[in-house]
């Protein structure tokens, strides 16, 4: 069984993304709580326009800064946005999905405090 911290966040890939450096680690996760809920309103935005391209570049650059992080479930929601809207999915499917994906970074903004 996977423990779910390292689901939510797995330090070992900040880590390594960091040389260990805390000083950097601390920018990086500062860096990524700041910047990531507008990059999700951008997603809520396109889903609710029905912008077919700008939820997949939106989807896209949220799963990459997921990955950076080392957030494994937000990565994987993100990536499931990006996969759906390639296959012509619905707007209320992928707005049900952001929807997800915000509640997974609440949680995982509650983590990363935690860690602080």
């Amino acid at each position: 069984m996977h423990d779910e911290k390292i689901e939510r966040f797995d330090p070992e890939v900040l880590r390594q993304l960091t040389s260990g450096d805390q000083e950097i680690m601390t920018v990086v996760v500062s860096a990524f709580l700041s910047q990531y809920p507008e990059h999700l309103e951008n997603l809520r935005n396109a889903c609710l326009s029905a912008n077919s391209p700008q939820v997949l570049f939106a989807a896209h650059s949220l799963k990459g800064m997921a990955t950076q992080l080392g957030a494994a479930n937000l990565r994987k929601i993100a990536a499931g946005i990006e996969k759906l809207a390639k296959e012509g999915a619905s707007p209320s499917t992928l707005l049900s999905l952001t929807d997800a994906l915000a509640q997974e970074f609440d949680e995982l903004s509650k983590l990363l405090a935690r860690l602080h």
